[in-house]
């Protein structure tokens, strides 16, 4: 679904095809030629089509080829000529495929007017590759459109789950959270986000939601008890941050409370928010909620301040928010801001298998308190 701005792309264009006289083979010119048509704006899929025939019939053992075919009466809006070459290549080459082909025969279907085929695509392409970060996607998507924002947001979430690197479903999670009374997920989610991609303009339309998003929390109005989570105030009014096993959502809005009770953060003010951060960082180790919890961002933040960067950091992911006060401070900071870029360019948050953080694994407890 083209929707989700995770464009389907095509293989072979990503990557660059040179070879060498000597393992050059039949159907090298028609890859190439092949290439050129699709390398552009202006692509020219109708005859790129006739190359990708001939090295389909030159080589009928690489079912790229039969991908990059399928590509092409895609985006030609071709849908049911594209679903009859996925299946085929899907059925004739099982052990050779990946995600890939599942995922544009879903899109396919979906483009089509076929959205339940879309889904069942997705599901099956699951079933094969647990891991595939961009079908848990395109699940998620799939059910959002149809408005069942519970099923999206559990098939996002298992994509962050089992494909930690892959940054689209945390980029979905935030939108919804953030626009819900569950900020705290929203905030975390956008700032992985962040982390994984950097430099797209998907990231300036995140760290826009991220600065709304904590001005919006910080503020305190008669009609809103709760700072960044519904859930987290009404369990606050039974549990202190003592009670045992107390859920991270919990813990997180308990603290807000106690620093907004103690502190007015200015409204639509980048520097409150990291005021707000860093406040929040030192009481959350003060109160050995990191050794309670084992939480990714937390220790990322704990790294980032010992390293006397959390400052630049944390302007650098809000930076969208207001454009003025991020510019006046880079004014005044550009040293500070340039240590910062070239500390985290060589040693940026890494998320993987082992640190992975999500709303079904928030509930980790540090088991070594050492």
């Amino acid at each position: 679904m083209l929707w989700i701005n995770c464009f389907i792309t095509p293989f072979l264009s990503l990557c660059l095809w040179a070879q060498t006289p000597e393992q050059q083979t039949p159907e090298t010119k028609f890859v190439n030629e092949a290439l050129k048509l699709m390398s552009d704006s202006s692509a020219n899929y109708t005859q790129a089509i006739v190359y990708w025939e001939k090295a389909a019939k030159a080589n009928t053992q690489q079912p790229l080829y039969s991908y990059e075919l399928a590509y092409c009466h895609y985006e030609l809006k071709q849908y049911e000529k594209s679903i009859e070459i996925l299946k085929k290549t899907i059925n004739k080459h099982a052990s050779l495929i990946n995600a890939n082909y599942y995922r544009l025969l879903g899109n396919a279907y979906d483009l089509g007017g076929k959205p339940d085929k879309a889904i069942n695509t997705y599901t099956q392409g699951l079933a094969k590759f647990a891991e595939a970060g961009e079908l848990y996607n395109e699940l998620g998507g799939m059910y959002y459109k149809q408005g069942n924002n519970d099923k999206a947001v559990d098939y996002w979430e298992q994509g962050v789950d089992n494909a930690p690197k892959y940054a689209s479903n945390y980029y979905w999670l935030a939108k919804l959270y953030c626009n819900s009374s569950e900020r705290m997920w929203g905030i975390m989610y956008a700032e992985l986000f962040i982390n994984l991609e950097p430099n797209t303009h998907r990231t300036l339309d995140i760290s826009t939601l991220l600065a709304n998003t904590y001005q919006q929390s910080l503020q305190t109005n008669a009609n809103r008890l709760y700072m960044f989570s519904k859930t987290g105030y009404k369990n606050s009014l039974l549990e202190d941050i003592s009670t045992p096993d107390i859920p991270l959502f919990t813990a997180f809005e308990i603290i807000a409370q106690q620093l907004i009770s103690k502190q007015t953060y200015t409204n639509n003010s980048l520097a409150a928010v990291h005021l707000f951060r860093l406040q929040f960082a030192e009481h959350w180790q003060k109160q050995n909620m990191d050794k309670r919890f084992d939480n990714v961002l937390f220790s990322w933040h704990n790294q980032l301040i010992t390293a006397g960067h959390f400052e630049a950091y944390n302007y650098w992911l809000l930076r969208e928010g207001n454009k003025i006060q991020f510019n006046e401070w880079l004014s005044a900071n550009k040293n500070k801001f340039g240590a910062f870029i070239q500390w985290i360019t060589k040693q940026p948050l890494t998320i993987n298998a082992q640190n992975r953080f999500g709303r079904s694994t928030s509930t980790k407890i540090v088991t070594d308190t050492k």
